[in-house]
């Protein structure tokens, strides 16, 4: 791995994006805790994994899912909370995602004689693009496996 540091500086942005998804759904009732609870615990809890545990793939994967959840989430925050709130959310949680991305980037195994990557803006969105898709099938795959056992049971 090229860079597992603890303490990360890019460890901030989802740590800071999931405690304002927590004072928004503090601060709104109901409504609030609805919308901020999946943003909220995923980018709160994968910040601070960033920095305790570096290292770990399925870390950045959840970043970065946090943060594009996030965005949509924040819609509703227009009309709940007003503009100043859900831009806020809306910018902290996209940040969140390109920071996802970044640290996938950096905590990457290095191939010798393969050139660094250039870190860069649409790199770390393109990273982080590809850490939701292993998101999703982190998630689902334990629902489309067969229990064992079961397919030579049926024979």
């Amino acid at each position: 791995m090229f860079d597992q540091t603890r303490w990360s500086p890019h460890a901030a942005v989802p740590v800071l994006a999931g405690l304002a998804w927590f004072w928004f759904a503090a601060s709104f009732g109901l409504t609030g805790f609805l919308f901020s609870m999946i943003p909220g615990c995923l980018l709160l809890s994968s910040g601070i994994s960033i920095l305790l545990w570096p290292g770990d793939a399925r870390i950045c994967s959840f970043t970065a899912l946090g943060g594009l959840l996030g965005v949509p989430l924040a819609l509703p925050a227009f009309v709940v909370a007003g503009p100043g709130t859900a831009l806020l959310l809306i910018a902290l949680s996209a940040s969140s995602f390109v920071a996802a991305g970044a640290v996938a980037v950096r905590w990457e195994p290095h191939t010798p004689g393969v050139p660094l990557p250039e870190p860069s803006f649409g790199l770390a969105a393109q990273v982080a693009a590809d850490e939701v898709v292993l998101s999703t099938m982190l998630t689902t795959s334990r629902w489309s496996r067969e229990p064992s056992g079961t397919a030579s049971r049926a024979r």
